[in-house]
């Protein structure tokens, strides 16, 4: 279920704290990122050993994500450092708050909208995308036309592709940083 157990990250931690290695000796001796030590070690000065244990995914509401994003500005915090701050499993959901915030604003949490069926539907739309694209252009013109006559208005539309942007930009990033990690993974292998 997770990837690494309460005793592998303890004693990467421990390593670190008690033993004075730095992260990258700790994450060439058990084979972790140096990013991960360090984010598992500020996690056991802040909370002890409950900071290591994995946490289930949970669901937060809008007014939390709202919080929790308007806090990191007003204090100028890292993602990391505010996921600490409010006891989050991991700084990714504060990544993918900011940037929703930012490119929706406050309502689009408030309304807490469900990412993982958003991130479904864009799935869904970039395969009608990549089938109408292989089509002509004239059929491409005569398809967005008879969209444009379906039951949503143009301001639904509008909204909706606004959404599909952010969402295809968020993927993009996500993608790009599962390259990155892959690759330094075949790196740490050879």
């Amino acid at each position: 279920m997770f990837k690494y157990s309460f005793d592998f990250k303890f004693k990467a931690v421990k390593y670190v704290v008690y033993g004075k290695h730095s992260y990258r000796e700790a994450a060439r001796k058990f084979n972790v990122h140096q990013e991960q030590i360090r984010v598992w070690t500020n996690r056991y000065k802040t909370y002890g050993k409950n900071g290591l244990i994995p946490k289930p995914i949970q669901k937060y509401d809008g007014k939390f994500k709202v919080d929790v994003v308007e806090y990191m500005y007003a204090n100028h915090l890292s993602f990391e450092k505010t996921a600490i701050h409010f006891g989050l499993p991991s700084s990714t959901d504060v990544v993918l708050w900011k940037q929703m915030y930012d490119e929706k604003g406050a309502q689009y949490l408030l309304n807490n909208r469900n990412i993982a069926i958003d991130r479904v539907r864009v799935n869904r739309v970039k395969k009608k995308k990549n089938k109408q694209n292989t089509n002509s252009n004239t059929s491409i013109k005569s398809t967005s036309k008879s969209s444009l006559k379906s039951d949503k208005s143009n301001e639904e539309l509008l909204k909706e592709i606004e959404d599909l942007r952010m969402e295809n930009d968020y993927l993009k990033k996500l993608q790009a940083l599962v390259q990155k990690r892959t690759s330094q993974q075949k790196k740490k292998k050879h």
